[in-house]
């Protein structure tokens, strides 16, 4: 197969025999082809090229041995080179061929072949060899650092997805193009998954499921909802990118989620699973992590100082949003919702930031509905955001007396018996807001009993608690570790709302000793301020312990109620003995809180000196009356009143 012998016709016919015979591939028979190739095309015979390179193609998908053969007789980088200057749509192709078949699992190649990866990757723009430039490519980067690492640096993800919104890949490539864009999103660096680009990606991906300006009903995707979600999964995971986001696309999220979330009562129960266990994803379905990741998304995008500013409540979108809410008022059973009534409550939560936008939902009836649910539902994930909502509508005391009258009180109770420490924190804090500066409802925790659909047992009349006990008793009991330590801890909340309820009775104003009489008879009041006040973790919810528990040893029977719990008194003692000793570290707010500790550590050590002497067993009488003397000349020069 020498440069001119032959014909056309006879160099194909000999082409074809010696691919036929493996033998040829380690012999001395196919150095010439590259050379007749080219002549042939400068002769215009682009027939004869297009039937030797499809044969070429072809071997070299069969059967591997050819590969290192194209290599070393340079018909590879023949094939790269025309690539690279140009030739014929339909000879272009078949050189793709060459090269994608010549690369597949085999690293010497790729090495030859990658530094003309940006002339494949422009192959992409030509209709006629998209599909094949995207096999080759995958070919060439798929498995192989370097080919990924140089996908990424040329930004395929962006060139593919502007592909994928433009119709400009058929279904047959679609599941090739969704392995460029994940390789190459698992390449880019930290910077580049958030830059403009991967914005940009995202975008056209989610426009090839609805324009901004469309509507899913309107313009239904030409592919598959489902596989475009795919590809948008490693931009919609990346918290960062997401916060970048206009706040238009959290629209354009609900819409599709919308349209996209399921419907039947298994799978959504499935999917609430999903949601519940937002850790556990090694078995999670595709759609699954499709519809969690478009709820993260609207959740994320919805948080934004940009999102607020935005949309106010009589927004168009945020008309659908309250719509969708208060449709749910006509439902009989809400213990299991459609997953987007997670988005709708927490696109809600995040409006309610001033009091004007809370009391404007409250008129509205926009809480009634996420009541329900509190007292209905059994999904984590949609009662920590419902919970949320609905803790941002107590801030302003002209609703509490309507949100108490619908339910809210004993629908936040049942929340403090649910297995996430999430939940149960969510809970609590809305206990905690409602008794805030709030005597109303100070009386009605001390003296009404928990209805007993909270309660998950039956219990006897004379030990139904009342929701004072019920509190103290949930704040207590066992509880797992919360997922993130910016969510509410029922322990933390429990106390704060027992202080408060301290602070309402106390106030010189409001005194009211007969139910201050009650709230101390209370089973284990004082030991939720208790564990606070030893803990270490949250600084301000000791200080707040600690005022509280000087509050309670302000008089002999909040004493009393005091030294009624089980906590090791002696070892709080030596607790408080350690931060009076502490030092600030030179850090002025830490010394400010410090110095109101040590108040109010002394008002606690002397309160309980003089009116739980008498009382207390003897290993912490005598604890107490070595701090007290130790104390003494600090007490001597410091009033004895709690310091707020």
């Amino acid at each position: 197969m020498e440069s001119g012998d032959g014909s056309p016709e006879d160099f194909l016919d000999v082409l074809n025999q010696r691919l036929s015979d493996v033998s040829w591939a380690s012999n001395q028979g196919l150095e010439a082809i590259p050379k007749r190739l080219e002549e042939f095309e400068k002769q215009g015979l682009t027939g004869i090229c297009h039937h030797a390179l499809e044969s070429l193609g072809t071997k070299a998908g069969k059967n591997d041995i050819w590969r290192d053969a194209y290599r070393t007789t340079g018909i590879l980088e023949y094939s790269l080179q025309k690539v690279k200057s140009g030739t014929t749509a339909s000879l272009a192709k078949q050189h793709l061929r060459v090269i994608g078949n010549s690369v597949a699992d085999n690293d010497t190649n790729r090495s030859v072949a990658l530094e003309a990866l940006e002339s494949l990757i422009n192959c992409i723009w030509v209709e006629e060899l998209t599909i094949t430039a995207l096999g080759a490519i995958f070919n060439l980067c798929y498995d192989y650092p370097p080919g990924e690492n140089r996908a990424a640096k040329l930004r395929l993800d962006n060139i593919v997805a502007n592909h994928i919104a433009c119709n400009r890949i058929p279904e047959s490539g679609i599941d090739t193009a969704g392995e460029l864009i994940a390789l190459t999103s698992e390449s880019l660096s930290a910077p580049e998954l958030v830059d403009d680009t991967s914005l940009s990606t995202l975008s056209q991906l989610l426009d090839a499921i609805l324009p901004p300006t469309a509507s899913v009903e309107t313009h239904p995707a030409r592919l598959p909802i489902d596989q475009i979600l795919e590809l948008c999964a490693p931009y919609l995971s990346n918290n960062d990118l997401l916060l970048k986001l206009p706040p238009s696309e959290a629209e354009r999220l609900l819409n599709i989620l919308w349209e996209t979330e399921p419907f039947d009562p298994a799978a959504q129960r499935a999917l609430y699973q999903a949601l519940n266990h937002p850790l556990d994803k090694q078995d999670e379905e595709s759609s699954f992590r499709s519809t969690r990741l478009l709820i993260n998304g609207i959740c994320a995008i919805s948080a934004t100082e940009a999102f607020s500013r935005t949309y106010d409540l009589q927004s168009a979108f945020m008309k659908k949003v309250t719509s969708k809410v208060l449709s749910l008022s006509l439902e009989k059973d809400l213990s299991l919702l459609a997953p987007s009534t997670i988005c709708a409550c927490t696109i809600l939560g995040n409006l309610a930031i001033s009091d004007a936008v809370c009391i404007e939902m409250v008129n509205m009836d926009l809480h009634r509905p996420p009541i329900r649910i509190l007292s209905t539902s059994q999904e984590s994930a949609l009662l920590h955001v419902t919970a949320g909502l609905l803790r941002h509508l107590t801030f302003p005391r002209h609703n509490r007396e309507r949100l108490g009258n619908a339910g809210l009180i004993n629908s936040s109770c049942r929340l403090l018996l649910n297995p996430s420490p999430a939940v149960r924190g969510e809970g609590a804090a809305i206990l905690c807001k409602m008794v805030d500066d709030d005597a109303r409802h100070t009386q009605q925790y001390i003296i009404e009993i928990v209805q007993d659909a909270v309660l998950t047992t039956p219990t006897d009349p004379p030990h139904q608690p009342t929701i004072l006990e019920f509190m103290t008793n949930q704040s207590l009991a066992p509880s797992g570790p919360l997922p993130s330590t910016s969510m509410k801890s029922v322990n933390v909340e429990v106390g704060k709302a027992i202080v408060a309820m301290l602070k309402c009775l106390i106030n010189t104003q409001t005194l009211d000793l007969g139910l201050l009489h009650r709230m101390y008879q209370t089973p284990l009041l004082a030991e939720p301020l208790k564990r606070l006040a030893r803990q270490q973790i949250f600084a301000e919810a000791r200080s707040e312990a600690i005022f509280g528990l000087g509050l309670m040893l302000l008089s002999a029977e909040g004493a009393a109620s005091f030294l009624a719990g089980e906590h090791d008194n002696v070892a709080l003692v030596d607790s408080l003995r350690s931060l009076f000793a502490a030092e600030s570290g030179g850090n002025e707010t830490a010394g400010v809180q410090l110095q109101r500790d040590r108040k109010n550590v002394l008002v606690v050590i002397s309160g309980l000196w003089k009116h739980g002497a008498d009382i207390m067993d003897t290993p912490l009488k005598k604890r107490v009356e070595a701090l007290h003397s130790e104390l003494a000349p600090f007490m001597a020069s410091n009033e004895q009143s709690v310091a707020e």
